[in-house]
């Protein structure tokens, strides 16, 4: 959508409905499985390429959103490291607070954002699954990630 949007010269609208596609999963996204649109692999995301491509028209609100940051910082390390990390880290914390439905929420994005960077990555993804869900009462969905931890 935000494609059309930007060809038919409705930048901001466009700018808008990229970052409001920033959430959303890589597997999800079709052209990355069928390669239709050429964009910079490190981002993961069509979308998060196309606004650090615009980075410098992006207004203060998106450009200090916390995910986006982390595209924009320039760390080191892979961008796939970084958006683990910082899944994980709201997980945690949201467990901590006793939202299990968040920091269960928080741990499926650890793996499946932009994927894992390693095997290792969805080892500590779905460790984290398996214990909120267990907190949280949800027999069935700790069942399933003990059973693709059991897998690994």
């Amino acid at each position: 959508m935000a494609w059309c949007q930007n060809s038919n010269h409705q930048k901001d609208l466009a700018r808008e409905t990229y970052f409001a596609g920033r959430y959303a999963s890589a597997f999800s996204d079709q052209s990355v499985r069928l390669r239709l649109h050429k964009f910079d692999q490190r981002y993961g995301k069509f979308s998060i390429a196309q606004l650090v491509n615009g980075k410098s028209n992006l207004p203060p609100a998106i450009k200090e959103d916390s995910y986006l940051q982390l595209f924009l910082s320039g760390r080191s390390g892979s961008s796939a490291d970084q958006v683990e990390e910082y899944w994980l880290e709201l997980a945690q914390k949201a467990s901590q607070a006793g939202d299990y439905a968040i920091s269960y929420c928080n741990a499926y994005k650890a793996g499946w954002d932009i994927g894992a960077a390693s095997m290792a990555g969805y080892r500590k993804a779905l460790e984290m699954l398996h214990e909120t869900a267990h907190r949280a009462g949800w027999n069935a969905r700790a069942a399933v990630a003990k059973a693709h931890l059991d897998c690994l």
